[in-house]
């Protein structure tokens, strides 16, 4: 846009510099100068001054210090034109008074200055101007020069309001580029997350069918009962607590890629194990789970589960619980933890509660902003959940 705008001033420029070496050749034939070397020394300086603004608006928008050497040494011109102008010169001379040149400078002001540095070149070279081409005090001499000048400062200011509009279409489409620039890379970054995520996510599936159809598949078999399996009861129903622990590792519903927590469930799959050694075998069971948790709700989770399969091993009369931990179905952010076994289960209206339900599983939910419950039948089992946040 600022190109634009330099090439308007340049060729109004070029235009008056060529309407001015007309000037000069007419007025030295016609004989129309009082002082010939004056009127030769003005139109040299503003043309000579005319070259050195055009070669430096190659290089871009003039600088301020320029426009104003260009409006002072202008309205100098215009008065030693004054004395050097003989009697008929500003009448029988077209372009007398350097009317493009005015022209051009108000333009090239106008085009790149602020409102009131233009207002502040028509000040200076308004009165110039009419300094030089009112030669007598008639009404029509001062009305044609009023007139004039009125059309070049129209001009000017129209040249003004324009390039106000065009800088601020510029910066509206330069602010809209910038906009999709950035959109652009954003989506390029979120595009690059995406497909690492997909990447990781091929590799962790691809890890888990080796683990499946590897060790899982090998320690399933020897936990069944001979003579399939292994011939030894002990070391059958340690298979079996590996192979659960195993399934528990792997089990996850989620298919976005992401993490799913794995200190969640590294945790609770570790205090699985831990009960799997006192003889519980827990049956994992893992959904999609919130991008990250507290480690204190996770410390909390995992403690209350523990107490929860201790209860199991204590009073239900099974040996084997349930485990299933997801994401809250009314809350993504929030996660359950579902402890549930298919033993002799107790009335919970009659049956006074111990020190775990209400300290070790309630408690330690409550502590960081969790909740916990219980529900059980006698003769079907037990269901214990815990949620964060309640």
């Amino acid at each position: 846009m600022s190109a634009v705008l330099t090439a308007v001033a340049v060729t109004a420029r070029a235009v008056a510099l060529v309407c001015a070496v007309i000037s000069l050749v007419v007025g030295l034939r016609e004989g129309q100068f009082a002082h010939i070397r004056l009127a030769v020394a003005a139109y040299a300086a503003v043309g000579s001054w005319a070259l050195v603004y055009l070669a430096r608006a190659r290089g871009g928008p003039p600088a301020l210090w320029i426009s104003a050497v260009d409006v002072a040494l202008l309205a100098g011109a215009l008065i030693t034109l004054r004395v050097a102008g003989g009697a008929g010169y500003f009448d029988n001379v077209s372009n007398s008074a350097l009317e493009p040149f005015v022209s051009a400078a108000l333009v090239g002001v106008a085009i790149h200055a602020s409102t009131r540095q233009t207002l502040a070149a028509c000040a200076v070279l308004g009165p110039a101007y009419l300094a030089t081409v009112i030669t007598r005090l008639s009404v029509a001499d001062v009305a044609n020069a009023l007139g004039d000048l009125a059309w070049q400062v129209g001009i000017a200011l129209v040249c003004l309001a324009g390039a106000r509009r065009l800088h601020r279409a510029a910066a509206a489409v330069s602010a809209g580029a910038r906009s999709v620039l950035t959109e652009r890379e954003r989506l390029a970054e979120d595009r690059g997350r995406d497909l690492e995520r997909r990447r990781q996510h091929a590799d962790r599936r691809r890890r888990h069918l080796e683990l499946h159809d590897g060790p899982l598949a090998l320690l399933t078999a020897m936990s069944r009962p001979a003579p399939v399996g292994h011939p030894d009861a002990l070391v059958r129903e340690r298979c079996a607590a590996n192979a659960d622990l195993l399934r528990g590792l792997l089990s996850e519903k989620d298919d976005s890629g992401s993490e799913s927590v794995p200190e969640l469930r590294l945790a609770l799959v570790g205090t699985g194990a831990d009960c799997a050694a006192l003889g519980l075998r827990v049956r994992y069971q893992f959904g999609a789970l919130p991008p990250w948790l507290p480690e204190p709700v996770v410390e909390a989770l995992c403690g209350a589960t523990r107490a929860a399969l201790n209860n199991v091993l204590a009073h239900a009369g099974t040996r084997t619980a349930w485990v299933t931990v997801e994401a809250a179905g009314d809350d993504p952010e929030a996660v359950t933890v579902d402890v549930v076994d298919r033993g002799c289960g107790f009335d919970p209206g009659t049956t006074t509660a111990g020190v775990g339900l209400p300290t070790a599983i309630a408690g330690r939910m409550a502590e960081v902003g969790g909740a916990a419950g219980v529900d059980s039948v006698p003769g079907h089992g037990t269901w214990v959940r815990l949620r964060w946040p309640a």
